[in-house]
């Protein structure tokens, strides 16, 4: 599997990739076997990270930063083809940017500091709108409103 910056090989296995050409987020679990990933894009190989199963790679390419987690649950990263949106401690600001791929809708966050509030949950991609908003800004003590197709926290 190719991403902006990495190669995910597999090795005779089962796994999940996470990765969205907007983001500097990835995120590889190994559900069965082991994968390798190269970091760096298709003309800059930096070697190999071998993960095994049960494990979970999360980088952040801005960051240049990455952490492996062992014996990870393999279906709380499974989860999306059921149609369940999983925010595992994720900024507000990434928690936009999903929740904009599941609806069609434009998030504001009216102010930086909003950004950084933190927040685990999980969502049915089902679930109307207005509840998960209602349920976010309960979790993060925070108001919103919604003007048409656009959604502002602040």
């Amino acid at each position: 599997v190719y991403t902006k910056n990495s190669i995910t090989k597999v090795l005779g296995t089962q796994f999940n990739v996470t990765a969205f050409a907007d983001e500097s987020l990835l995120e590889v679990q190994v559900i069965e076997g082991i994968v390798a990933v190269e970091k760096g894009n298709r003309s800059q190989g930096f070697g190999d990270i071998i993960l095994n199963e049960g494990d979970l790679l999360k980088t952040d390419e801005q960051l240049n930063t990455y952490e492996i987690h062992s014996n990870v649950s393999k279906s709380a990263h499974s989860k999306w083809r059921q149609g369940v949106i999983v925010l595992d401690d994720l900024s507000l600001d990434r928690i936009s940017e999903r929740l904009e791929r599941w609806f069609p809708m434009e998030i504001i966050l009216e102010s930086e500091g909003l950004a950084d509030k933190n927040l685990t949950a999980e969502f049915r991609s089902s679930q109307p709108l207005e509840e998960i908003l209602q349920e976010i800004s309960l979790a993060l003590n925070i108001e919103y409103k919604v003007d048409q197709q656009t959604v502002i926290f602040y």
